[in-house]
């Protein structure tokens, strides 16, 4: 039987065996065998498609770099866009405060709605209307960082099979999510000599009707 906190096999009413639940696959494979049962060292279980053909370039330059520092010199990591995993842009008591106080309320330790909660949104609305326009809370999604956002902005683009035009210099996550589920990325110049300007004729001609 299953539990949030043990696992229980039982052969028979006088034998019991507990396996630890964070160490579930391990302890079922010990449990498994102390009651004869069959158990496989391996699974045939290959990637899906969606799997395969999910590459994020960044990550593999990064990883594939094989750079080691120079032990005479601080390291100024730019291969990442948080700037907090090196301890920059320490958060203010202002965010801070009211971090602890909505935790020991009580109140948002449940599932709250996949689009962010109404307080949230109305902030955000509230916060991004400027310049004469209002936003409405009810089109604000909230998301878990930006490449969530991207992956959301791409799919509701485009279907399968079709594709979606992307600058080029530009950002390699849109590549990485739009290949991801099957939407061709087509590339438009931008023009370094114009202040990086779109190039609208070769824009142009990269369109057609699967655009």
């Amino acid at each position: 039987t299953h539990s949030q906190h043990q696992t229980t096999v039982r052969r028979a009413p006088s034998t019991t065996l507990l396996c630890d639940s964070l160490h579930f696959c391990a302890g079922l494979q010990n449990c498994n065998k102390k009651v004869g049962m069959r158990v496989r060292n391996s699974w045939n279980a290959p990637p899906s498609r969606f799997a395969t053909s999910t590459n994020n370039p960044i990550r593999g330059f990064v990883e594939d770099a094989g750079l080691v520092p120079n032990a005479e010199k601080t390291l100024i990591s730019l291969s990442i866009g948080d700037p907090t995993v090196f301890g920059n842009l320490v958060p203010c008591e202002e965010i801070l405060a009211p971090i602890e106080t909505s935790l020991r309320s009580l109140k948002n330790h449940g599932y709250i709605p996949s689009t962010g909660t109404l307080a949230a949104k109305e902030a955000v609305a509230e916060y991004s209307s400027t310049h004469g326009l209002r936003v409405n809370p009810q089109d604000v999604i909230l998301t878990c960082g930006c490449s969530q956002a991207l992956e959301m902005c791409v799919t509701a683009l485009a279907n399968s099979g079709q594709n979606i035009l992307m600058p080029r210099p530009g950002f390699s996550v849109y590549k990485t999510h739009s290949e991801s589920v099957g939407i061709k990325v087509k590339f438009y110049n931008l023009l370094p000599e114009r202040g990086w300007a779109v190039d609208l004729v070769h824009l142009e001609s990269q369109i057609d009707t699967n655009t």
